[in-house]
């Protein structure tokens, strides 16, 4: 028989530090920048939320050990001390929440917690999930057919409130069977308007140069002062949300297929550098609208990344239960951006599946025209958390 746990992280866009949290901010964004070339996808966009992979599976997290422990540690640049760890996500998410304000800007966090009845998970690892996260302990029956369509449908039914309808039937019949012990749900909704809107009448239809094909498309157009920075591989800029309570970041090859080659050495230090060398400009800015919808498993991504035990029968997650019998059998990663002239929504969800072990000058105007592949990154600016990321590399028909 096995036994399976489901953990799912949703999340949609996508700092008084009185706690310490930089150290965990700065690993989080560094696995964040690595996730693009763990990914390895040159030839269509992706859109992910780093912040939601790492909290799902922080909560994972909590019940490693040994080996395991360590090669999640290593991938995922979590703290040894678990205790630390669980304190600085938490904070981090309760510090980025906190800045919202629901006219412009709207960051909500939703936990919740689906645990089978008399199954004998860890009274520890239950508290600190339910104490830390703030997520209430459902306890529900996964044996019988009846109770699992009840379930998946109240689940998805919370999801889908607490994601704005963005995520609608996360669970299918297919994700869950009478063996599963667990789900874990984290849920963060993102939504924000630009600091001055694009004018519509001034939106204008164009092509958008793809890798795959050529697109004629909507491109929002203005001019404003904003945070820009130019070399001979690309251009930078920094368009901030409404209140300066986060901002977008675009990187725009200079050549029209140079997005691989930047990708290759680029690495959060570059990011931090950018950031710093970027200066306030008069930018004529010309930025198509698009929505990017993706599914990616990401096991076999962070397999090949080394964090490999997690997924075996060797797998040790007695910290969840006193047994050696759960291992992570799937990390589905699902996720949503849409970008128009009020700003911008998105969406992610993550689900860890874990089974029974068996075996330029500043007074000149510049242009940045993103009329070609770019790399884009949404931070929040009080905790500087990267809470999405991703790609556009063709405008999708």
């Amino acid at each position: 028989m096995k036994q399976v746990l489901i953990v799912i992280l949703m999340a949609i866009a996508l700092n008084s530090f009185s706690q310490d949290i930089s150290k965990q901010v700065e690993n989080n964004n560094t696995f964040a920048i690595n996730i693009i070339k763990y990914l390895k996808n040159d030839s269509s966009n992706f859109f992910v939320s780093p912040i939601s992979i790492s909290s799902a599976l922080a909560m994972t997290y909590e019940g490693a050990e040994g080996k395991t422990k360590e090669q999640m540690m290593k991938v995922l640049l979590f703290n040894n001390d678990k205790d630390k760890l669980r304190t600085d996500i938490s904070t981090i998410l309760n510090q980025a929440k906190a800045t919202r304000n629901t006219s412009y800007y709207n960051l909500k966090i939703y936990n919740t917690i689906w645990a089978q009845e008399n199954y004998k998970f860890l009274y520890t690892f239950i508290d600190n999930l339910k104490n830390s996260y703030k997520a209430p302990v459902n306890f529900v029956d996964f044996t019988s057919e009846k109770s699992r369509k009840s379930i998946i449908a109240k689940l998805n039914k919370k999801v889908s409130k607490q994601t704005e309808n963005k995520i609608i039937d996360l669970l299918t019949d297919d994700d869950i069977d009478e063996e599963t012990k667990m789900i874990l749900v984290n849920a963060i909704y993102f939504s924000a308007k630009w600091g001055t809107a694009f004018d519509k009448k001034k939106s204008t239809e164009k092509n958008f140069i793809g890798y795959n094909h050529k697109q004629k498309t909507m491109f929002m157009n203005r001019t404003m002062q904003a945070k820009y920075f130019e070399n001979d591989k690309y251009k930078y800029l920094e368009i901030q949300y409404k209140d300066n309570k986060a901002k977008i970041c675009i990187i725009l090859p200079n050549d029209n297929k140079g997005l691989a080659d930047i990708k290759s050495t680029f690495n959060y230090a570059s990011l931090v550098e950018l950031e710093k060398n970027a200066v306030v400009r008069s930018v004529k800015i010309s930025l198509p609208k698009f929505t990017i919808e993706n599914k990616i498993e990401m096991s076999k991504i962070l397999y090949d990344a080394g964090m490999r035990l997690p997924f075996t029968d060797k797998a040790d997650f007695t910290a969840m239960t006193c047994k050696k019998e759960l291992k992570i059998d799937k990390i589905i990663h699902q996720a949503f951006i849409n970008i128009d002239e009020a700003g911008t929504e998105a969406a992610a969800a993550t689900a860890v599946v874990m089974t029974r072990i068996t075996s330029a000058a500043p007074s000149k105007k510049v242009e940045f025209n993103a009329n070609h592949p770019f790399l884009f990154f949404i931070k929040e600016n009080k905790t500087k958390s990267i809470l999405f990321l991703g790609q556009l590399l063709d405008i999708e028909k």
